[in-house]
């Protein structure tokens, strides 16, 4: 997905798809525990979140599929 896919993304799917990236990248992905946290941070940095949008990340990471990743985000 190229920057200008990024930008086009609805304001409130930001929020899903930042879940579900980091998700795939800290409970899937069979890289490195350093090449996680790396992939981690490029995730963070491709999608950004506004106030709203980090309030429904938040509350995505109360629930499943991604409760689980909620204690690796502390962590880093």
């Amino acid at each position: 997905m190229g920057l200008a896919a990024l930008m086009r993304i609805p304001r409130l799917r930001k929020a899903w798809l930042r879940s579900e990236a980091l998700r795939r990248v800290l409970l899937e992905c069979k890289e490195s525990d350093y090449r996680r946290f790396l992939l981690g941070e490029c995730v963070a940095a491709c999608l950004e979140l506004d106030e709203e949008q980090r309030g429904a990340f938040e509350h995505m990471l109360l629930a499943e599929p991604y409760r689980e990743i909620r204690p690796m985000m502390l962590t880093t």
